[in-house]
C-alpha cells in the first residue's frame, strides 16, 4: 500500500474525528451491553432461577428490559453518528473531485468524464466506508476485551483461549488483504474505464450509426466490459476466500471456547450460571471478532478508492494560469509574432467594438492557436496579451472573467434550452432576446412548443446539428464577455442563417472584442479586418480588398 492512500484516509479520519469518537464511543457501550445480556442471564440463574426467589427475579427482569434499553439505544445513535461522518466525507470528497474537473485551469488526463463521474461516485462512496467500519471495529474491540476480561475473571483458562484465539483469527484474516487491495484497486480502475467509455459511446451514437460503426463500437465495449467483469469476479474470489477463513476460524475458536467451558463445568471449577454466560459470551464472540476481522478487507477497498481520488485531485493544471489581474487597459486580445504549426509568425489586434476574422486553411494550426487562447499551452514563439497583461500570466479567475473561448465542439447537457443558453430558468429580458435572435435561436423556439423549457438530451441527442450549434453560440454570446473567441460557429447552418447570425453577432458584440476563427464568407464580409495565415506569411485586409489581391484567400473563403 503506497503513502497516498494512508494520507487520504488519515485526512478524512481527522475531518470528521469528533464524529468518529463519539460514534465508537456509543457502540463500544452497545457492545458492552450486549456482552452483559448473557452474563446477566447467568447471574438471574444462579441468584433467582435456582434459588426460586421471587423478588430477585422481579429485579433481575427490571435490570434486563434496562439493559435492553441502554443497548438498544447506544447503536441507534452509534450507528447514526457514524453514518453522518460517512455521509458528509463522501459528499465532501465527491465536491473536491467536480472542483477539480471543474477549476478554471482545467485538468490534465486522459480520463474519460465517464471515468471521472466514477471517482466522484463509486470511489468517493467506498471511501466514505471507512467511518462505519472503523466505529464497528472500535465497538467490536471493546467487546472482545470485555468479554476476555470477563472470561479470565471466571474461568483464567476459557480467558486465554479467548486472548491467544483472536490474534490467530485476525492474522489468517491478514494474509489475503494484499491480494485483495491489488484486485479491488484493478476492479475500479476497470469499471471505470467501462462507465467512460460507455459514456463516450452514446454521445458519439448518432456519429456511429452515420457511418455503419455500431457492432465495432458495441465489441470494443464488450471487451472492456468482460475486462471490468474478470477484475470483478477476482476481487469477490478475494473477498470471499476471507470471508471464508474468517467465519471457520471464528467457528473454530467458539467451538474451542465451549468445548473447554464444559470440561471447567464437570470438574466443577464453573456453576451452571457461570457455564450459560460463558457459552452464551462465546456465541456473541463471533460478532466483535468479525467485527474487527472486517476492517482488514474494509482498509483494502477504501485504500485502493483513496489512491484514486488522490491521483485525480495530484493532476497537473491543463490550463497555463499565473497569478496576475488585469489592469486599467481596455479589454482587448493582441497576438504579436505568434507562430502555430508549420504557418508563418503573424500580428493580430482586436480591440473593443471590433469584430476581427482569422482565416486559415491548417487545422493543426487553429488547434494551436486555440490552446494558447484559451492557456492550454504557452506560445512557442511570440506573445498573447489580453488587456495589456500576458495571457498565460493572468489569474485563471480573472481571465474567466475577461475572455470566453467557444470551441468548435459542442458541448450540451441534460435539461431546459434556458438552462443550456443562460444557465437558469424564467423569462427573457431584452438582452437575452437580443442574444437568442443574433444566434439565430429565436426562430428554433417557433418549433418548440415550449419554448425555452424544451428539455435537451445529454449532449443535445434530440437535436440537429444546427440547432445544437446555435444553442451553443447563444450560451456565448450570452456570457457577454469583454473578448469572445469563436472557432467555425456556422458550419453546420445553411447560408442564409449562416449571413443572419454573422450580422446578429456583429451587433450583439458592438462594444466588445470578437475575434472569429474562421472561414465563412459571412463573418469574413463583416469584419473589420481579416487576417489570413499560412506558411508563406500573413495578410491583413478588408475582405473585399483580400478578394481582389490574394489567391490564397480566395481558395480559402469562395465555396
Amino acid at each position: 500500500m503506497t503513502s497516498a492512500a494512508p494520507s487520504m484516509i488519515g485526512r478524512s479520519l481527522r475531518r470528521h474525528r469528533g464524529r468518529l469518537l463519539a460514534a465508537i464511543a456509543l457502540l463500544c457501550l452497545w457492545q458492552l451491553c450486549e456482552a452483559a445480556v448473557p452474563v446477566a442471564i447467568g447471574l438471574i440463574i444462579d441468584r433467582a432461577v435456582l434459588t426460586g426467589s421471587i423478588p430477585a427475579m422481579v429485579v433481575s427482569l427490571i435490570g434486563l428490559t434496562a439493559l435492553f434499553g441502554v443497548l438498544s439505544m447506544a447503536y441507534r445513535h452509534g450507528a447514526r453518528t457514524a453514518n453522518v461522518a460517512l455521509h458528509r466525507e463522501t459528499h465532501q470528497l465527491r465536491v473536491e473531485v467536480a472542483e477539480r474537473a471543474l477549476d478554471p485551469r482545467g485538468v490534465r488526463t486522459d480520463l474519460m468524464p465517464g471515468e471521472v463521474l466514477s471517482i466522484a461516485s463509486a470511489d468517493a462512496d467506498t471511501a466514505g466506508l471507512i467511518f462505519r467500519q472503523l466505529a464497528l471495529t472500535g465497538a467490536g474491540l471493546c467487546g472482545v476485551l470485555a468479554t476476555a476480561g470477563y472470561l479470565l475473571i471466571t474461568d483464567w483458562l476459557v480467558g486465554i483461549v479467548i486472548i491467544l484465539g483472536v490474534p490467530l483469527v485476525l492474522g489468517a484474516v491478514h494474509l489475503l488483504t494484499p491480494r485483495v487491495s491489488r484486485h479491488a484497486e484493478e476492479q475500479q480502475g476497470r469499471i471505470a474505464a467501462a462507465s467512460g467509455q460507455a459514456a463516450d459511446l452514446m454521445r458519439g451514437l448518432r456519429v456511429l450509426k452515420g457511418i455503419g460503426g455500431e457492432a465495432a463500437a458495441g465489441e470494443r465495449y464488450r471487451r472492456t466490459s468482460q475486462r471490468a467483469r474478470a477484475a470483478g469476479v477476482a476481487t469477490i474470489d478475494g473477498i470471499a476466500i476471507m470471508e471464508g477463513i474468517r467465519t471457520f476460524m471464528i467457528g473454530l475458536l467458539v467451538a474451542v471456547v465451549v468445548l473447554v467451558a464444559g470440561w471447567r463445568l464437570i470438574t466443577g471449577r464453573l456453576t451452571p450460571g457461570e457455564l450459560v454466560a460463558v457459552v452464551g459470551l462465546a456465541t456473541f464472540l463471533a460478532e466483535p471478532v468479525g467485527l474487527v476481522a472486517a476492517l482488514v478487507p474494509m482498509l483494502a477497498r477504501t485504500a485502493a478508492a483513496g489512491r484514486r481520488i488522490r491521483a485525480f485531485l495530484g493532476l497537473p493544471p491543463l490550463v497555463q494560469a499565473g497569478d496576475r489581474a488585469p489592469g486599467d487597459a481596455p479589454a482587448d486580445l493582441r497576438l504579436s509574432g505568434l507562430r502555430a504549426g508549420p504557418a508563418a509568425e503573424f500580428d493580430l489586434d482586436c480591440g473593443p467594438g471590433e469584430l476581427v476574422v482569422l482565416a486559415c486553411g491548417d487545422p493543426a494550426v487553429v488547434r494551436e492557436v486555440l490552446e494558447v487562447l484559451d492557456a492550454r499551452s504557452r506560445p512557442r514563439h511570440g506573445h498573447v496579451l489580453l488587456a495589456g497583461v500576458p495571457r498565460d500570466g493572468l489569474d485563471p479567475v480573472a481571465a474567466a472573467a475577461l475572455i470566453t473561448v467557444a470551441p468548435h465542439q459542442v458541448d450540451l447537457f441534460a435539461g431546459s434550452l434556458a438552462h443550456n443558453v443562460f444557465g437558469a430558468e424564467g423569462e427573457p429580458g431584452p438582452r437575452e432576446r437580443e442574444v437568442l435572435a443574433a444566434a439565430a435561436v429565436d426562430e428554433l423556439l417557433g418549433l418548440f412548443p415550449d419554448g425555452l423549457a424544451h428539455p435537451l438530451a445529454a449532449e443535445g441527442a434530440n437535436l440537429s446539428g444546427g440547432q445544437r450549434q446555435r444553442i451553443a453560440l447563444a450560451r456565448a454570446l450570452a456570457a457577454d464577455r469583454p473578448v469572445l473567441v469563436l472557432h467555425d460557429p456556422t458550419t453546420a447552418v445553411d447560408a442564409v442563417t449562416e449571413l443572419a447570425i454573422a450580422r446578429g453577432c456583429r451587433s450583439v458584440r458592438s462594444r466588445s472584442a470578437t475575434l472569429v476563427i474562421t472561414t465563412s464568407p459571412a463573418f469574413c464580409a463583416l469584419a473589420d479586418r481579416v487576417v489570413v495565415v499560412d506558411e508563406a506569411g500573413s495578410t491583413t485586409g478588408r475582405h473585399d480588398d483580400l478578394l481582389r489581391t490574394s489567391a490564397a484567400y480566395r481558395r480559402l473563403v469562395q465555396r
